[in-house]
Parts: C-alpha cells; structure tokens; sequence
C-alpha cells in the first residue's frame, strides 16, 4: 500500500500519552499509489531473489542488505511499515543498489528516485546516473507518473541489450 494510503489511515493521538488509533483511509487512491506499491514489489523482489539465491553471500554488505529487508517489508504496523520505507528513499541503500547488475541498479535506482520525489525528499544527484537523473529531476514533490516509470524501464531495458 502507498505511503500516503498508509500514512492517513494513522490518525493523530489526542493526547501525548494516549496510543495512535489506525483508521481506514478516506482519500481516493489514485494511480501513483498503484505505480509506488509496483515498485514496492520490484523492490521486495530484487531483494528476496539475491538473499534466497544467496547470490550476496559473499559481500560484505549482505548484513546490511538484510537488514534492510527486514524494516523495509518486516514491519507489523503502519508505523513500522512506513518508517521501514523511508529506509529506500533516504539515505540511499547502496547496499542494495550496489550489489545488483547494472541493469537493475538503473532500474532501482530511477524508482528510488521517483519514490523520493513522490516523498518530497531529494537527495544530490549520482554521476553514475545522469540518465536517470533527467527522468526524475524535479527538485519539488510531484507524484509518480506512469510515463516517468516506463522511461526508467527503457533506460534498464537498453542496458540490457547494450554488450557487456
């Protein structure tokens, strides 16, 4: 579920002392909720596939990549699950990023970006990804589009066919 869906399902508690009551959400989902829960997965898969594959066995980032996996799709309340997404957005998880192929790494790395502008918190730019860059190079917080994600999907998609 979209960050925003998550969020206003947590209404505010009267008092410090008293807990946060969970609502449902109201708000109309729209389809850059749909396109962030997509790359939600994208993401859950990359991460599932190279920790079961135990392809990361030997890195020595594999601590901090399963880490990262448990607070990102770990959590047991909405709290939890939207802190533990924060974790993909800031501060980059080059952890993650740097232990997939290039393709994947473009990939990841173009929705990290758009998450982060749809989160309203951006971080400077990579030089290893000034192509992906221009896709996502709104300084302000605007929502996902599907144009925007298709075009970091050609990005990949074109390292893919490129020789090695």
């Amino acid at each position: 579920m979209a960050r925003e869906l998550l969020e206003e399902m947590l209404s505010s508690p009267e008092d410090q002392k008293s807990k946060i009551k969970v609502r449902p959400a109201t708000m109309e989902r729209g389809v850059h909720h749909d396109l962030e829960s997509f790359i939600l997965v994208l993401f859950y898969a990359a991460i599932k596939r190279g920790l079961e594959s135990r392809a990361w066995d030997q890195r020595p980032e594999i601590n901090s990549i399963r880490d990262l996996y448990r607070s990102v799709f770990g959590g047991h309340t909405i709290e939890d699950i939207t802190t533990g997404r924060m974790r993909l957005v800031n501060p980059r998880p080059d952890c993650l990023l740097n232990a997939l192929d290039k393709s994947m790494y473009q990939l990841l790395l173009g929705c990290r970006n758009l998450l982060q502008r749809q989160y309203g918190d951006r971080d400077s730019n990579n030089p290893l990804a000034d192509e992906i860059n221009q896709v996502v190079s709104s300084q302000k917080r605007s929502i996902i589009t599907y144009g925007e994600l298709y075009q970091i999907y050609n990005i990949a998609i074109r390292r893919l066919s490129r020789p090695h």
